[in-house]
Protein backbone atom coordinates (compact mmCIF):
# COMPACT_ATOMS: atom_id res chain seq x y z
CA UNK A 1 0.00 0.00 0.00
CA UNK A 2 3.10 2.33 1.21
CA UNK A 3 4.16 1.68 -2.84
CA UNK A 4 0.77 2.95 -4.22
CA UNK A 5 0.75 5.90 -2.20
CA UNK A 6 4.22 6.90 -2.92
CA UNK A 7 4.17 6.12 -6.69
CA UNK A 8 0.80 7.38 -7.05
CA UNK A 9 2.65 11.33 -5.08
CA UNK A 10 5.32 10.63 -7.73
CA UNK A 11 3.10 10.60 -10.69
CA UNK A 12 1.37 14.00 -9.36
CA UNK A 13 4.26 15.57 -8.71
CA UNK A 14 5.84 14.90 -12.20
CA UNK A 15 2.02 16.06 -13.91
CA UNK A 16 1.94 19.20 -12.02
CA UNK A 17 5.58 19.98 -12.81
CA UNK A 18 4.49 18.99 -16.35
CA UNK A 19 1.68 21.35 -16.46
CA UNK A 20 3.14 24.15 -14.81
CA UNK A 21 6.40 24.16 -17.18
CA UNK A 22 3.52 24.67 -20.25
CA UNK A 23 1.55 28.00 -18.50
CA UNK A 24 2.89 31.45 -19.39
CA UNK A 25 5.79 32.53 -17.61
CA UNK A 26 5.16 35.82 -16.12
CA UNK A 27 8.19 37.84 -15.13
CA UNK A 28 9.80 41.00 -15.96
CA UNK A 29 10.77 41.79 -19.62
CA UNK A 30 14.12 42.81 -20.65
CA UNK A 31 14.13 43.01 -24.25
CA UNK A 32 12.26 42.00 -27.34
CA UNK A 33 13.80 38.42 -28.40
CA UNK A 34 12.45 38.26 -31.76
CA UNK A 35 9.99 40.45 -34.23
CA UNK A 36 8.53 37.53 -36.18
CA UNK A 37 7.04 39.06 -39.83
CA UNK A 38 5.16 36.58 -42.04
CA UNK A 39 4.22 37.49 -45.03
CA UNK A 40 0.74 36.77 -47.10
CA UNK A 41 -1.48 37.72 -49.78
CA UNK A 42 -2.89 40.48 -47.64
CA UNK A 43 -0.29 41.83 -45.84
CA UNK A 44 2.37 41.26 -42.87
CA UNK A 45 1.59 39.27 -40.26
CA UNK A 46 3.10 40.38 -37.31
CA UNK A 47 4.43 39.21 -33.55
CA UNK A 48 6.74 38.95 -31.06
CA UNK A 49 8.69 37.34 -28.74
CA UNK A 50 9.24 39.05 -25.24
CA UNK A 51 12.53 37.58 -22.71
CA UNK A 52 13.47 38.07 -19.32
CA UNK A 53 16.93 38.76 -17.43
CA UNK A 54 17.44 34.73 -17.95
CA UNK A 55 16.68 34.54 -21.57
CA UNK A 56 13.29 32.86 -21.08
CA UNK A 57 10.09 34.21 -23.00
CA UNK A 58 7.75 35.74 -21.24
CA UNK A 59 4.24 37.68 -21.32
CA UNK A 60 2.95 41.22 -20.09
CA UNK A 61 -0.70 41.25 -18.75
CA UNK A 62 -1.36 44.23 -20.58
CA UNK A 63 0.85 46.64 -22.64
CA UNK A 64 1.17 49.71 -25.24
CA UNK A 65 3.84 50.37 -27.89
CA UNK A 66 4.17 51.46 -31.15
CA UNK A 67 4.47 49.41 -34.61
CA UNK A 68 6.12 51.43 -38.16
CA UNK A 69 6.35 49.16 -41.02
CA UNK A 70 9.21 51.26 -43.49
CA UNK A 71 10.76 50.74 -46.61
CA UNK A 72 14.66 51.35 -47.28
CA UNK A 73 17.18 51.36 -49.92
CA UNK A 74 20.01 49.34 -48.64
CA UNK A 75 22.73 51.13 -50.61
CA UNK A 76 22.34 53.99 -48.42
CA UNK A 77 23.44 54.57 -45.13
CA UNK A 78 20.13 55.18 -43.30
CA UNK A 79 19.97 55.62 -39.31
CA UNK A 80 17.42 53.41 -37.82
CA UNK A 81 16.39 56.42 -36.33
CA UNK A 82 15.24 58.01 -39.41
CA UNK A 83 11.83 56.94 -40.29
CA UNK A 84 11.22 58.72 -43.59
CA UNK A 85 10.55 55.74 -44.64
CA UNK A 86 7.80 55.18 -42.78
CA UNK A 87 4.67 53.24 -44.53
CA UNK A 88 2.76 52.15 -41.58
CA UNK A 89 2.51 53.26 -37.93
CA UNK A 90 0.34 52.11 -35.43
CA UNK A 91 -0.12 52.17 -31.26
CA UNK A 92 -0.35 48.79 -30.30
CA UNK A 93 -2.58 47.75 -27.52
CA UNK A 94 -1.75 44.58 -26.57
CA UNK A 95 -3.51 41.83 -23.28
CA UNK A 96 -1.89 38.38 -21.48
CA UNK A 97 -4.65 37.13 -24.56
CA UNK A 98 -2.63 38.17 -27.59
CA UNK A 99 -0.08 36.03 -26.67
CA UNK A 100 -0.08 32.16 -27.77
CA UNK A 101 2.15 29.35 -26.64
CA UNK A 102 4.25 27.89 -29.73
CA UNK A 103 6.38 24.71 -29.16
CA UNK A 104 8.99 24.33 -31.60
CA UNK A 105 12.20 21.62 -31.52
CA UNK A 106 15.51 23.41 -31.89
CA UNK A 107 18.61 20.22 -32.61
CA UNK A 108 17.57 17.87 -30.21
CA UNK A 109 15.95 20.31 -27.54
CA UNK A 110 12.17 21.10 -27.38
CA UNK A 111 11.59 24.81 -27.08
CA UNK A 112 8.22 26.27 -25.57
CA UNK A 113 7.84 30.04 -26.36
CA UNK A 114 4.94 32.94 -25.73
CA UNK A 115 4.40 35.04 -28.84
CA UNK A 116 2.55 38.15 -29.04
CA UNK A 117 -0.05 38.09 -32.13
CA UNK A 118 -0.66 41.02 -33.52
CA UNK A 119 -2.69 40.29 -36.31
CA UNK A 120 -2.37 40.99 -40.41
CA UNK A 121 -1.57 44.58 -41.71
CA UNK A 122 -3.24 44.56 -44.65
CA UNK A 123 -0.58 46.61 -47.61
CA UNK A 124 -3.76 48.50 -48.75
CA UNK A 125 -3.77 50.41 -45.38
CA UNK A 126 0.26 51.66 -45.94
CA UNK A 127 0.43 55.00 -46.10
CA UNK A 128 2.25 55.23 -49.40
CA UNK A 129 3.85 52.47 -51.75
CA UNK A 130 6.88 50.98 -50.83
CA UNK A 131 10.04 52.30 -53.12
CA UNK A 132 12.09 49.92 -52.48
CA UNK A 133 12.01 45.80 -52.75
CA UNK A 134 12.83 45.55 -48.86
CA UNK A 135 12.05 46.94 -45.55
CA UNK A 136 11.89 46.70 -41.81
CA UNK A 137 9.30 46.01 -39.34
CA UNK A 138 10.41 47.99 -35.84
CA UNK A 139 7.99 47.28 -32.70
CA UNK A 140 8.50 49.00 -29.58
CA UNK A 141 6.81 48.22 -26.37
CA UNK A 142 6.37 51.14 -23.77
CA UNK A 143 8.19 49.72 -20.22
CA UNK A 144 8.57 52.08 -17.32
CA UNK A 145 12.42 51.51 -17.42
CA UNK A 146 12.70 52.66 -21.39
CA UNK A 147 11.05 51.09 -24.64
CA UNK A 148 11.93 47.46 -25.48
CA UNK A 149 12.40 47.55 -29.29
CA UNK A 150 12.67 44.63 -31.96
CA UNK A 151 13.30 44.55 -35.42
CA UNK A 152 13.13 42.78 -38.24
CA UNK A 153 13.96 43.10 -42.07
CA UNK A 154 11.83 42.01 -44.70
CA UNK A 155 10.95 41.81 -48.36
CA UNK A 156 8.11 42.90 -49.94
CA UNK A 157 5.88 41.63 -52.53
CA UNK A 158 6.70 42.46 -56.27
CA UNK A 159 3.19 42.87 -56.27
CA UNK A 160 2.77 45.58 -54.16
CA UNK A 161 6.53 47.68 -54.77
CA UNK A 162 5.79 47.43 -58.96
CA UNK A 163 1.92 47.89 -59.42
CA UNK A 164 1.53 50.35 -55.89
CA UNK A 165 -1.32 50.66 -53.16
CA UNK A 166 -3.73 53.44 -53.12
CA UNK A 167 -4.17 54.56 -49.26
CA UNK A 168 -7.65 54.74 -48.24
CA UNK A 169 -8.28 57.11 -45.85
CA UNK A 170 -10.82 57.15 -42.87
CA UNK A 171 -12.76 60.35 -44.71
CA UNK A 172 -13.07 57.97 -47.89
CA UNK A 173 -14.34 55.30 -46.14
CA UNK A 174 -17.21 57.38 -44.16
CA UNK A 175 -18.45 58.96 -47.93
CA UNK A 176 -18.39 55.88 -49.02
Amino acid sequence: MLFRTSSATILLCLCLVSCESRQQRLTTPVDIERVIVTPTSEGFDIGFILQDVEGNPTILLMGKGMLLIEDFDPDSAIDLEDSTGALFRKTLNFSRNDFEREEYWTGARERVTDICQLGIFPYDRFDRQPTHKRGRVRIAVIWPVGPLIGTAEVTFPDSIVQLGIQHVSDADTVRQ
